[in-house]
């Protein structure tokens, strides 16, 4: 915070576990969408009130983790006074995203909160079928990102969300992460993301969630295109070259 971050709430109920007297007993599912309305409501309302105890400001968006939400999450948000979702991600819609099969990919309206889908675009390539995929800073190149971002500019969608994670920069050799490696190439790729936003302001605005309020979002809908960018299959061809080095690298 002291840093400027934008502190929201991510919820990833698995933790949970670690309360039992036997964690491996795994009696607590990690996707809040299998869980009933008012456990959703209860697990929501302590990691908000888990927050705010360490000073941050009462958290106005939500994403579960996984992805898990479900249509009883949006629910359960707008009755904590939540107003943005992030969890709808079209890659991983019938599997651990519950959340309706709708084909969205820019700000939506859904029941009463404001959905950013993480944004996703449609890689087809001759070495394996089409899908989707996610603007994941480890899971996408800067150049596919940077495709993406282009064609925005002309067709959409309006409103980009681009995701990483707290461990985007290390690779673990073991699940406690006591033996890592940083992953260089993908810090190098972020830094040239961050390049080329600060390059481009007159193209793009970077915003956080606590930056917008509803009247605002009210108008960025009314401008929401859920447009699937095709990416040329040679980018992705090259990422998975990429990706294929940094998997056989050495510790």
């Amino acid at each position: 915070m002291k840093r400027g971050h934008d502190v929201q709430l991510h919820l990833h109920p698995n933790y949970l576990n670690f309360k039992l007297n036997n964690p491996q007993e795994k009696a607590y599912s990690d996707l809040i969408g299998t869980y009933s309305p008012e456990k959703q409501i209860e697990l929501i309302k302590e990691g908000m009130e888990i927050l705010i105890q360490n000073g941050v400001p009462r958290p106005i968006a939500f994403r579960a983790g996984c992805f898990g939400a479900n249509e009883e999450t949006l629910q359960a948000l707008k009755a904590t006074g939540l107003l943005i979702d992030s969890s709808y991600n079209k890659a991983y819609v019938g599997d651990t995203c519950l959340l309706d099969t709708r084909q969205i990919n820019d700000l939506t309206y859904l029941d009463g909160i404001w959905e950013f889908p993480v944004t996703n675009f449609v890689e087809s390539t001759k070495l394996r079928p089409k899908r989707f995929k996610p603007l994941d800073i480890n899971g996408v190149s800067f150049e596919e990102i940077k495709f993406v971002l282009d064609q925005a500019k002309e067709r959409g969608p309006r409103n980009i969300t681009i995701i990483l994670h707290s461990f985007s920069f290390l690779k673990p050799y073991d699940a406690q992460y006591n033996r890592v490696r940083l992953r260089r190439n993908v810090i190098q790729r972020f830094k040239k993301l961050c390049r080329f936003l600060g390059e481009n302001t007159r193209s793009f605005r970077v915003r956080t969630f606590s930056s917008v309020d509803k009247n605002e979002m009210s108008e960025m809908c009314q401008q929401s295109s859920h447009v699937f960018p095709h990416v040329p299959p040679m980018l992705s061809v090259m990422r998975g070259i990429q990706q294929l080095k940094d998997r056989v690298s050495r510790f």
